[in-house]
């Protein structure tokens, strides 16, 4: 695997819907970022929220870059729907048939941390896919691997290892593996794939900068079709006018929007886009350019120097 694709697959995934994410977060609870009582600076906590959401979404880049690697030995991936006994779908990482012509299925997590309740319902889960593929391909040797990225902690590795063992008695002709760190590649016979992996990733770490904060104005007109692609979903995992509202006419806020809008190029394109629909008489919109067009002049005043004491 290219160094190139890897990188382009990590940096697309991680950014993408990282503002509309931020906004909601800003709209919804605000006092996660400022308030009386938050020692941090508000931009200490921007950067913070855009960090720990950049390691989770690492998770579904990482996805991705197994699929990669194993095509390129050979793996060709299944496109087939597992569902539960309900018909409703279920999301597998990894269906692939090998170049030996069993077949694999991988649910990849991050870390084996989790608490009773929710490492029960993910196994249980796990085994629902394991059937339905089954059903799909009755005749197939199947190999599970419940899969964890990271080699410790370990948490729950006894309860996986006899659960998984009951999935091997109860469906036919499977295979169930408990694998950690570079365990699922070398169980495949391709154990390169995983310092391909490990190689790559350590690099593209070095190249970042630790500090999550991101100026969103370096692209505006990606970050502006990122809010009214967002705005037309709604509420549903995007946003409102009444989200944007309660955002441009929070002072506190206005700290946070000169870090992440440093040239106040996307306020000014939203300003635009909502008089527009303001207009229109959108529903909603009644309002909004006012209090964005307020917050534009509070984010061009001077700022007064920090004070050093």
């Amino acid at each position: 695997m290219q160094y190139s694709k890897f990188e382009q697959i990590c940096e697309e995934t991680i950014s993408q819907e990282a503002l509309v994410d931020l906004l909601r977060a800003l709209a919804k609870s605000p006092f996660r970022f400022v308030g009386p009582f938050r020692i941090a600076r508000p931009r200490t906590k921007v950067s913070g929220y855009l960090t720990q959401r950049q390691e989770i979404q690492l998770g579904s880049a990482i996805e991705q870059v197994y699929e990669v690697l194993l095509e390129e030995r050979g793996f060709h991936q299944l496109d087939i729907e597992l569902t539960d006994g309900n018909g409703r779908a279920l999301k597998a990482d990894q269906v692939a048939r090998s170049p030996a012509g069993y077949i694999i299925l991988v649910e990849q997590k991050l870390r084996d941390d989790h608490d009773s309740t929710k490492r029960e319902g993910q196994i249980q889960n796990f085994r629902k896919k394991v059937a339905s593929l089954r059903q799909q391909h009755p005749q197939d040797r199947i190999l599970g691997f419940f899969h964890f990225e990271e080699v410790a902690p370990q948490k729950n590795k006894s309860y996986y290892e006899t659960y998984l063992r009951r999935i091997e008695e109860e469906i036919e002709n499977t295979e169930m593996h408990l694998t950690y760190d570079g365990e699922l590649f070398q169980r495949l016979e391709i154990p390169e794939a995983w310092d391909e992996l490990m190689g790559h990733l350590k690099r593209w770490k070095n190249t970042r900068e630790g500090n999550g904060l991101r100026d969103f104005d370096e692209d505006p007109e990606r970050s502006l079709a990122e809010i009214t692609d967002a705005l037309e979903r709604g509420s549903k995992k995007g946003l409102t006018p009444k989200m944007l509202l309660k955002i441009f006419k929070n002072e506190a806020l206005d700290e946070i929007l000169r870090d992440i809008f440093q040239q106040h190029a996307v306020p000014r394109m939203l300003l635009r886009v909502c008089r527009e629909r303001e207009t229109q008489k959108r529903r909603g919109y009644d309002g909004l350019p006012s209090a964005i067009e307020r917050a534009i002049t509070r984010l061009e005043a001077p700022q007064p120097p920090p004070n050093e004491h």
